[in-house]
């Protein structure tokens, strides 16, 4: 699994892909924000529900991957890909739990 992480995270083409994955849900959730139904109450309870999420999510995600790194990766192993990709990874995650826990929210309510 570790072998695979790796082969991912300093791929040129993988960092590519998912600065486009990245660029796609940046725009969709700022669509979610300036739809009709988000200016009201219940539509800012519901992108504020959502960024609370996305939030928990982050300081998750980015400590577990801070512990994966430090025990997986040798520190000269580090190089922009590396950086770049996993910063990209994050990005991309969280965005993406904010857009779902916003569309189940909204399913909900």
């Amino acid at each position: 699994m570790l072998e695979l992480l790796s082969t991912l995270i300093n791929n040129r083409t993988f960092g590519f892909w998912q600065s486009v994955l990245g660029e796609i849900a940046a725009f969709f959730l700022i669509y979610l924000f300036f739809q009709k139904n988000g200016r009201d109450e219940r539509g800012r309870a519901i992108i504020g529900k959502a960024s609370i999420v996305a939030t928990i999510y982050f300081i998750i995600i980015t400590t577990v991957i801070a512990q994966v790194f430090q025990y997986a990766f040798p520190i000269e192993y580090f190089d922009v890909y590396v950086w770049g990709n996993s910063i990209q990874f994050i990005f991309n995650t969280v965005i993406i739990v904010e857009i779902v826990a916003i569309l189940i929210f909204r399913k909900l309510q």
